[in-house]
Formats: structure tokens, C-alpha cells, sequence
């Protein structure tokens, strides 16, 4: 009897064949029965299959099956994992056999001689109502199952750890995740907070523990608190921690249930965006100071060359002399403060960085104390680099001095080259010692300017802010690995070029005149440094014309009749900057050379649009250097003379 949807399915097991048929004769006679397939078999064994192989709604057992009970089936059937409702039938009422049937399992026990059409489909909807609130109660299960597996994998693949305390007995639960984040096995962790609170970090240890005892306490209701925490291999997480009060009916604190979210990523990013930014401001004012110096020493050291030339010998002319070594000493830490805020001029040129190292090797090892072997690995076929030769092997001088200092017992100094990985091309210089060791707190500071561990008088604290300035004006980027007591290693990563490397690596020497009958118009509005290039000029046989500002010298251009033959300007003045000044006087003055003078240089003058075209005399100079660059650009645009010019009549490359 099948192919009924919607039927209720029954399978009898009785040994009269005609049993189903009885049955459904019976249901037939009830009003309102439900629509039935039933299935009959009549042996214990056939039972047994068809009743483990489900399909079924209700199971009907005859008390006797041959040799076998419907009692023995029900406890088989049980045995199996079946789960549909089962009815006994008996061929007489025997109260002792009923009590058995209901302890076996059985919702019902019908005697087949009292049976009743009414009592039949009663019994039937009984078994039909608890199987379905059975399959009910097997689904909720099924999905709890899910639920609760769908969340431990969440909590798996999560770095966050979920806990529970006990508040009544102090015992903890963590999730899986706890060991996985921070190295403790789920079994090491006793009952109480003292072993937690032995792991919070000390600084933060009594603010963290107190704040949870309002929470333990019933005081608060949530709890949220950012510490450190010790991991099982010693390093520190920083974590945050949050947590809510469970009480119960009568309002009693009983438990706190949280998450611990590992932070140290954030925490290390966030600590890393505030040291550029403090980097970035303090070479802000570097590089403002250093303008502001380099005026000053320019007119310093200039007039104190002038002043010796005219004093005889003697002490007056050693106060001069002094007066001028100590201007230059000036000049030399401004020069590094520029390097530091990256507002130096630069003179890159197309290096192999393994040539630069190999070209200092001799210096090296007479600059290291013999106690100190020297380790140079150079990779063999790495890309080029676009750096400034003078800086760069400044950069490899001052690591260098910075290792052997850390090593007053001698030690091994390691210098090498490599190709890091990455999807760009770029060239690294690793330099490690095996010396000291910083700790943290020096480490975060190791590039600030002026900041030292050494003693009074052994050094200034540029040296490796220097490197830091230098490294990222090339466009690199440099980082530190330190620990008290495991050496130090500075890894500076720079763009690799796809060009070749010049020859020799320096440009071809001039040989300038020392003066010259040209005109001159020199623009600064810094007087004392305008007067002093008026002096130095004018004393050399050049006609030199000044102005303070852009539009005064604009004016005074326009008004002239004769040639100007170089423009001499600051690159950063009031109203008018250096490039645009030169414009002007080229649309007055075609042909006219350009010489910018820069105590800022770098990205100023790079912001200004002049050094890719135009020659920069970097501030302070002395009058030599002054008038070697002078004689220089002025004999460059003599040697230029009836060659095809550039697009602009100032457009020259640099010297």
C-alpha cells in the first residue's frame, strides 16, 4: 500500500497476513480517519530491516511473532537508532504484558479483539503527534549542532578570545583561541585572577586589576580596559579587553564573560604613523633652523676669509682664523640637520652600491680598531641605484663609526648588500654589529637629532640622523632591529634603476677663471649675505647689480639698457620665488644664465621647479666657492654660443 502522499506511513509486523488489512478496514469505519500507506511484513527479521531502514511514521508490532516478541523487536529496534513511535498489538489483554510494552518504548498497546475504530485512530494520531514533535525536537538539535560548530570554527579562524570566570569559584574557560594568540595551553590556567594578573603588564597592572574588581564586585555592569600581556614566549601583546556582568534571579553577581582582542598590530601601526609624524615635524624645524643659520654663516664665514686676507699675521689674524673654523664647524652641523630633514643638495648619479662599499673598504678597516673584524658580503648582480656618491658612502661611514662605538670589546662588524623580495625591484645595504644592543626605549629615538647614549663630548647625536635624512631624500627607507645584549642591524632598501653606472662615478672637474668684466644681478633678501656676494663680485672686476626682492629686481632689469649677463638669486624670497624671478628676466634678458643660491635646498628647491635645469650653490659658501660658481655658469653659457639651445633661453643642466 504506497504511493499516497500526504499518507500516514505505517509498518505492521505481524505474523497474520491479514492484519493491515483489518486495520485499514478499521480506519475506514471511523469518520475523519487519516489517510494511511501501510506496509506489512510478518517475520521478526523482515521487521527489523524495513524498521532500520526508515520511511516510516508509525511502527505496529504484534505481541507474538513466531518465536520472537514484539517486545524483543522494539528493544532491537532501539538498539539501531530507530526513532518512530511504536504501538504493541495483542491478541489478549494482559495488563503485565501492556506494563512491558510502555517500559520497552512503546507509545500504545491495543488488544486486537477490543479494538475499536475510534480507539484505533486515537492511537494512531497520538503516535503520528509525538513523532512529529520528535522530528521537531531532532531538527532544533540539528541546528543547535550547526550552530555551535559554525561557531567554534568562527572562533577558530577568529584572533579574538572568548572567556568566562566563575565569579562564585574562580574557575576560567577560554576559547581554543587563547592558546593559538597567545601560546598558553587551555590546561595551564588555574582557578582565580591571580594568574592573569601575574601577566598584565606591571605599569598597567593596578589599574587594569582594580577596574575588574568593580566589575567582580556588582560596582559596574561592563568592563573595558587596553593593556599589555605577557604571551608564553615572553613578548608582549596589546590587547583590549572587554566584558559584561551576568547576575543571578536575586541579583548577585556570577559571572563575567568577555573577549580578548589582540591589538598589537594596530598598536604597532599607530606607534609607527606617530614616529614619522615626530620625525617629520622635527625635521620641519631642522631644516627651518638650518636656513636661518646657513644665512648667517654665510655672511660669517665670508667676511672672516675677507678679513684674513687683509690682517697680517699674527693674533689678530689667528682670532680671525678661529672665528672662521668655528663658523665652518657651524656649517657642518647645519649641513647634517639639512641631511636629517632632507633639504640638502643632492648630486645623484647612477651607483652599484657593491662598487661604493668595495671602493671604502681600505678606510674602513683603518677607521674600525684591529678587535673588530670586518665582514664585507657583496651579492653579486644587483640592480643599480640613483643616490648622491658623497652621501652615500657618508651613510656607510656613520653606521660604521655607530658600530664600532657599540663595540668597546671588539666584536664583528658585517657589511652587506642584497636583493630583498618583493613585487619591486630594489637593493639593500645591511649593516650589523654584534655589539650592545638597544633597548626599546632608545631604539624609538635612535634617529632623532641631537638624542645620544654616548658620554659628554664624544658626539653630537647626528650621526644617524643623518643616515635617515639621506636614505629617504634617495627615495629608500631604512629600519632597525636592536635588543640589549643580540647586536644591532640597520637595513637601508633603495629603488632599484634600470640604467648604467657612469664611468669613474664623478663628474669632469672645471677649472674656472677667478673674475671676469660681466654683469652680475644679484637678487637676496637676507642683507648681509647680499652684501658680502656684492663685495666678493665686485672685488673680482664683475659689474654687480642688487636687489632685495623678485619685483624690485624685475624692474630694475627692465630699466637697464645694458646686457645682463647672470642672474645670481635666492631660491625662497618674499613675494617672488627663484624660478619665477628667473622667468621674468629671460622674457627681459634672453640668454641670460641663471646661479641659485639655497640655504633650504632640497625640497624647496625641488618644490621651486629650479634644480633639474638650473645650477644651486648651496649655502654657506665662502667667496672661492662663490666665485668659482659664478665663473663657472657664466663660462658654461659662453661655450654654449651658436649651439642649438633648449625650448628656454635659461633651460641649462646643472654643474
Amino acid at each position: 500500500m504506497e504511493g499516497n502522499p500526504g499518507a500516514l506511513r505505517l509498518l505492521v509486523v505481524d505474523d497474520d497476513p491479514d492484519a493491515a488489512f483489518t486495520l485499514q478496514a478499521l480506519l475506514e469505519l471511523a469518520p475523519g480517519a487519516p489517510a494511511t500507506d501501510m506496509t506489512q511484513v510478518t517475520t521478526f527479521e523482515e521487521g527489523l530491516a524495513r524498521a532500520t531502514g526508515g520511511g516510516f511514521d508509525v511502527l505496529v508490532f504484534d505481541h507474538r511473532l513466531g518465536g520472537r516478541t514484539g517486545l524483543e523487536l522494539i528493544e532491537a529496534c532501539g538498539a539501531h537508532g530507530v526513532t518512530a513511535p511504536i504501538i504493541v498489538l495483542t491478541g489478549r489483554g494482559d495488563e503485565q504484558v501492556a506494563v512491558q510494552a510502555m517500559k520497552s518504548g512503546a507509545v500504545d498497546y491495543l488488544v486486537k479483539h477490543r479494538l475499536t475504530p475510534e480507539h484505533l485512530v486515537t492511537s494512531l494520531r497520538h503516535a503520528a503527534e509525538r513523532a512529529e514533535r520528535a522530528r521537531l525536537t531532532r531538527q532544533g538539535e540539528d541546528l543547535q549542532r550547526a550552530s555551535e560548530e559554525h561557531l567554534r570554527h568562527v572562533a577558530q579562524a577568529s584572533s579574538d578570545t572568548s572567556w568566562v570566570i566563575d565569579l562564585t569559584t574562580g574557575v576560567t574557560r577560554v576559547s581554543e583561541a587563547f592558546r593559538r594568540v597567545f601560546g598558553y595551553g587551555l590546561d595551564e590556567i588555574p582557578a582565580g585572577a591571580a594568574w592573569w594578573a601575574e601577566r598584565v603588564h606591571q605599569d598597567d597592572r593596578e589599574r587594569v586589576t582594580t577596574s575588574f574588581r568593580g566589575l567582580a564586585g556588582g560596582q559596574t555592569a561592563t568592563w573595558n580596559e587596553e593593556y599589555r600581556l605577557r604571551r608564553a614566549d615572553g613578548t608582549w601583546a596589546h590587547v583590549l579587553d572587554r566584558a559584561y556582568l551576568v547576575r543571578d534571579a536575586a541579583g548577585r553577581p556570577v559571572r563575567a564573560v568577555g573577549t580578548l582582542m589582540d591589538q598589537t598590530g594596530r598598536v604597532r601601526r599607530e606607534e609607527e604613523l606617530r614616529q614619522a609624524q615626530k620625525m617629520e615635524a622635527i625635521g620641519q624645524l631642522a631644516g627651518g633652523v638650518a636656513h636661518d643659520f646657513n644665512n648667517l654663516l654665510t655672511a660669517i664665514i665670508g667676511y672672516s676669509e675677507l678679513l684674513a686676507e687683509q690682517v697680517a699675521p699674527g693674533a689678530q689674524r689667528r682670532a680671525v682664523e678661529a672665528i672662521r673654523q668655528a663658523g665652518q664647524r657651524a656649517a657642518a652641523l647645519t649641513h647634517q640637520l639639512l641631511a636629517f630633514s632632507r633639504k640638502q643638495v643632492l648630486q645623484p648619479e647612477v651607483l652599484d652600491v657593491g662598487q661604493v662599499v668595495a671602493g671604502m673598504n681600505d678606510m674602513l678597516r683603518r677607521l674600525i680598531s684591529e678587535d673588530i673584524e670586518v665582514v664585507v658580503d657583496l651579492a653579486p648582480g644587483l640592480g643599480r641605484v640613483r643616490a648622491d656618491r658623497a652621501q652615500l658612502e657618508q651613510v656607510v661611514l656613520n653606521l660604521a663609526v655607530n658600530a664600532r662605538d657599540a663595540m668597546p670589546r671588539g666584536g664583528r662588524l658585517t657589511i652587506a648588500t642584497r636583493a630583498p623580495a618583493g613585487e619591486a625591484p630594489r637593493v639593500a645595504l645591511v649593516v650589523t654589529d654584534t655589539g650592545e644592543g638597544m633597548p626599546p626605549e632608545v631604539l624609538e629615538r635612535v634617529f632623532e637629532p641631537f638624542f645620544t647614549t654616548k658620554a659628554v663630548g664624544r658626539g653630537t647625536g647626528l650621526g644617524l640622523s643623518t643616515v635617515y635624512g639621506i636614505v629617504k631624500q634617495s627615495g629608500g627607507d631604512v629600519q632597525v632591529r636592536s635588543a640589549p645584549g643580540a647586536g644591532t642591524t640597520f637595513e637601508l632598501t633603495f629603488p632599484a634603476v634600470e640604467a648604467e653606472v657612469v664611468e669613474g662615478g664623478q663628474r669632469p672637474a672645471t677649472t674656472p677663471t677667478p673674475g671676469g668684466r660681466e654683469t652680475i644681478l644679484v637678487v637676496e633678501d637676507e642683507e648681509a649675505v647680499r652684501q658680502l656676494v656684492r663685495e666678493v663680485l665686485s672685488a673680482r672686476g664683475y659689474d654687480v647689480l642688487e636687489a632685495s626682492r623678485g619685483d624690485e629686481a624685475v624692474e630694475l632689469a627692465a630699466q637697464r639698457r645694458g646686457r645682463i649677463d647672470l642672474l645670481l638669486s635666492d631660491v625662497v624670497m618674499p613675494g617672488v620665488n627663484g624660478r619665477d624671478l628667473a622667468e621674468r628676466i629671460a622674457a627681459l634678458e634672453p640668454g641670460v644664465r641663471v646661479l641659485f643660491m639655497s640655504g633650504y635646498s632640497g625640497d624647496l628647491v625641488a618644490r621651486a621647479d629650479v634644480e633639474p635645469w638650473a645650477t644651486v650653490l648651496e649655502k654657506p659658501f665662502t667667496p672661492d666657492h662663490l666665485a668659482t660658481a659664478v665663473r663657472a655658469a657664466l663660462d658654461q653659457g659662453k661655450e654654449a654660443q651658436g649651439e642649438p639651445g633648449p625650448a628656454s633661453p635659461i633651460a641649462r643642466p646643472r654643474v
